[in-house]
């Protein structure tokens, strides 16, 4: 019974940070996704080729002529990420 006690007192500390460190990964997904589809962009745009349509990455969205990117984590805060390019140059990631 002392055994299914401890065992409970541990779950109840791990679990909560288990879940915080799943939404923080989740957010570093989202923000990389963001980066990565704004550097593609950035290719497209200065070497005149089309404009990328986002659609390998899970929750990126490509502002209109590139001018920004967009992406939303799948954390429990849904944490959105803007990456704006000025004359084809992304910029830092944003989070809002």
């Amino acid at each position: 019974m002392v055994v299914i006690v401890i065992v409970g007192i541990l779950s109840a500390v791990a679990l909560p940070q288990l879940n915080a460190a799943q939404d923080r990964a989740k957010d570093s997904v989202a923000r990389q996704e963001a980066v990565a589809a704004a550097k593609e962009c950035s290719v497209y745009t200065l070497a005149g080729g089309t404009i990328p349509d986002g659609a390998q990455y899970t929750a990126v969205t490509i502002g209109t002529d590139c001018a920004d990117v967009v992406s939303v984590s799948e954390s429990s805060d849904a944490t959105t990420y803007t990456v704006t390019l000025t004359d084809g140059i992304p910029g830092q990631p944003v989070e809002s």
